[in-house]
């Protein structure tokens, strides 16, 4: 090959509706992205409700996928911290401890 000579990468020009579906599926499923894979059904019709360039497309499914790992990033943090349980005084039962007594109200 020729140094002037330019490689383009193949395109994939006349791909189906359902070959593109299946190649999205699959493919966030190997980058595992699992929100785009989720939520690419809703994503485009919006995007194209609100006549979205390319680029805002991209962008909606960026964003959202990004959204979502920081909440299951922070819903695994709180979990692996093992904090306690929430404890409230009504939850307590004062009848398996007969040494202490309910509270009263002061009003």
């Amino acid at each position: 090959m020729s140094p002037t000579t330019k490689t383009t990468p193949a395109t994939r020009r006349g791909v189906t509706e359902q070959a593109a579906l299946a190649a999205i599926d699959s493919g966030t499923r190997v980058l595992r992205l699992p929100t785009i894979r989720d939520r690419f059904g809703e994503i485009p019709a919006a995007a194209e409700h609100e006549q979205l360039s390319y680029l805002g497309f991209l962008a909606e499914l960026v964003m959202a996928e990004c959204d979502d790992r920081d909440k299951r990033r922070a819903a695994r943090r709180i979990h692996d911290a093992a904090f306690p349980r929430d404890k409230r005084i009504e939850e307590f039962d004062f009848d398996a401890n007969k040494s202490s007594a309910p509270p009263r109200s002061t009003s």
